[in-house]
């Protein structure tokens, strides 16, 4: 059994790296609809929780992304777009 990887330190103005994928490394973009569906969700999550996204990179599994946080909240923003993903 691995060990849980340790809280992310929230900083308002700080960077940061994201990546998201699958379980077991499952697919989470099977088509071009998957992918406009993340990038409508990558967007909500920035409208909604206010991080600046600079950069983001798709692929079938995982995604990654470097964005800024303005308001301290990656956590709850990355929660969010996960959120959103394991809905659809």
């Amino acid at each position: 059994m691995g060990m849980a990887r340790p809280d992310r330190v929230n900083v308002a103005g700080g960077w940061y790296p994201l990546r998201a994928g699958g379980q077991n490394r499952q697919r989470i973009c099977e088509d071009a609809r998957d992918y406009r569906d993340l990038l409508g969700r990558l967007e909500a999550m920035s409208d909604r929780y206010a991080p600046e996204v600079h950069g983001y990179g798709l692929m079938p599994s995982p995604y990654h992304s470097i964005v800024r946080s303005s308001r301290a909240n990656t956590s709850a923003a990355m929660q969010g777009l996960n959120n959103g993903d394991a809905m659809w």
